[in-house]
């Protein structure tokens, strides 16, 4: 599927050794993603049978449930007559919109044209011509939306049967995005209960190793975005999984 906007630390170059990671069976496991961010993992897997996303940026959460809901030809037709400049950027920011439907093309617009797509500052990130058509709406038809603490979706999805795929705020994303302060130790303990399957990914530190050294770990190498919508030099990538 295309992506949809920027974040740092996103998953795209990762999603398919992620998602082999995966039990065989997953898609019959109820799938609930914590930290979504992106949803690189959410959008590259197999639909599972029920499935819960979740974040804390309430932009996110709005342009989730806007693509859930609207009709993705007449997004695109919005984001791809709208001017890429950032004179009209600035007007849209300023905006105050109440539709809840201008509100939701006013974030995404926002997010789709700015750096790592923090809504701040104009960053010509995305190509003209995209069509969402209804293939959003169609893979979010049955999930669950959420705007939670990741530990509330842990308490209420956590079973046996359950899937998790955290992807939690990085270290290097402190001052890029407004919820990005984690408590690891803290999620540690909430992993170490975990009933279910997990796998979690997280920026390269030796700490990390240490700290969640009772789970199977793996390294991997990849690259993330920068300030110019490419991608930056190769880094090392964290794996971590209860199985």
């Amino acid at each position: 599927m295309i992506k949809l906007f920027p974040r740092f630390g996103g998953k795209r170059l990762l999603a398919n050794e992620i998602v082999n990671m995966f039990p065989s069976n997953y898609e019959n496991m109820l799938f609930v993603e914590p930290f979504f961010g992106g949803g690189s993992i959410y959008f590259k897997k197999e639909p599972s049978y029920q499935e819960v996303i979740n974040d804390l940026d309430k932009d996110i959460i709005i342009i989730m449930k806007g693509f859930k809901k609207y009709d993705g030809n007449k997004i695109s037709n919005f984001i791809n007559n709208a001017p890429s400049n950032k004179e009209y950027f600035n007007k849209i920011k300023n905006d105050n919109p109440t539709n809840p439907y201008n509100k939701f093309l006013r974030i995404f617009y926002l997010i789709k044209n700015s750096y790592f797509g923090t809504m701040k500052s104009f960053g010509k990130t995305h190509k003209k011509g995209v069509n969402y058509e209804n293939k959003y709406k169609d893979r979010l038809k049955n999930t669950i939306i959420l705007n939670k603490d990741y530990s509330y979706v842990i308490n209420k999805y956590d079973s046996p049967n359950t899937l998790f795929y955290f992807d939690p705020p990085y270290e290097e994303s402190k001052n890029i995005y407004e919820n990005h302060i984690i408590d690891y130790k803290k999620l540690y303990e909430k992993l170490k209960k975990i009933k279910g399957k997990f796998i979690l990914s997280i920026n390269y530190n030796k700490e990390f190793i240490t700290l969640f050294k009772g789970f199977n770990h793996k390294i991997l190498k990849t690259k993330y975005t920068n300030f110019n919508g490419g991608t930056g030099p190769l880094v090392k990538e964290l794996i971590f999984k209860n199985y």
